[in-house]
């Protein structure tokens, strides 16, 4: 049995937009992607990206 407590403050999404938000917020700090980071991602988003296109 796990002793974890939970943070009162957390907060909890319960929209989309609110989840939106709360990435949005997340990645404020963060560096742009380099060039490799977009190559990798779009090699990993390809398969799903390009029979949405087809379908087009």
């Amino acid at each position: 049995m796990s002793t974890r407590t939970v943070n009162s403050s957390r907060r909890i999404c319960r929209t989309p937009a609110d989840a939106f938000a709360a990435g949005w917020a997340d990645g404020a700090d963060d560096p742009p992607l380099t060039d490799e980071q977009r190559t990798r991602l779009a090699a990993l988003l390809a398969p799903y990206i390009r029979p949405a296109q087809e379908a087009a």
